[in-house]
């Protein structure tokens, strides 16, 4: 370290190397499934203390909308990859506009794919997008002119069926990801 470099006390390793995180070798699916699984401990947490459910909803519905961002773009990434088309991850937000390629993709890799299926990750998606289209609603309370979030007709959200939807949600996207990683990796 220089002596111009700042003497880091948060973001350094430490003797006792068990507690030492890797960083800078993490792919699309190690960042992804870190949201997802924090955002499933936070509602077992607050399932567990029912007290902190009006405070842990933010972040545990924060860190699904971010998994899902992700998870999206790893397919759209490491699909491109497979399908050997443009593979860069889109540097956008909405998970609608990120399903739309990722969806795209997936069709290309499996042409035979269940539509129903589909159908009920573009519903759920939709209606993600729909509350939250620029991951903000939940992570702040207003917006920069002051305006409420979230929108007046959500007053409630129950975690366990969120987390179920959640998982839902995952067993196709991840399923998705984690087929093209097989894929490529047979390939590679």
């Amino acid at each position: 370290m220089s002596d111009d470099t700042p003497k880091r006390t948060l973001f350094k390793a430490d003797n006792d190397w068990q507690h030492n995180a890797c960083l800078n070798w993490a792919s699309w699916d190690v960042y992804a499934d870190g949201y997802k699984e924090a955002a499933d401990r936070l509602v077992g947490t607050a399932m567990e203390n029912r007290w902190l459910l009006d405070a842990l909803i933010y972040p545990i519905v924060f860190l699904y909308r971010h998994w899902i961002e992700l998870r999206l773009k790893e397919i759209i990434s490491q699909g491109g990859v497979l399908i050997q088309e443009h593979h860069e991850a889109p540097m956008k937000h909405g998970l609608t506009e990120l399903w739309d390629e990722a969806r795209a993709v997936v069709m290309k890799i499996w042409p035979n794919a269940d539509y129903t299926e589909l159908s009920l990750v573009t519903a759920a998606i939709q209606e993600f997008n729909g509350v939250d289209p620029l991951s903000i609603t939940f992570r702040y309370g207003r917006d920069r002119k002051g305006r409420l979030t979230l929108p007046g007709d959500i007053t409630h959200i129950n975690v366990r069926n969120l987390k179920e939807q959640m998982d839902k949600l995952a067993l196709y996207l991840d399923g998705a990801a984690f087929g093209i990683d097989h894929m490529l990796g047979e390939i590679g």
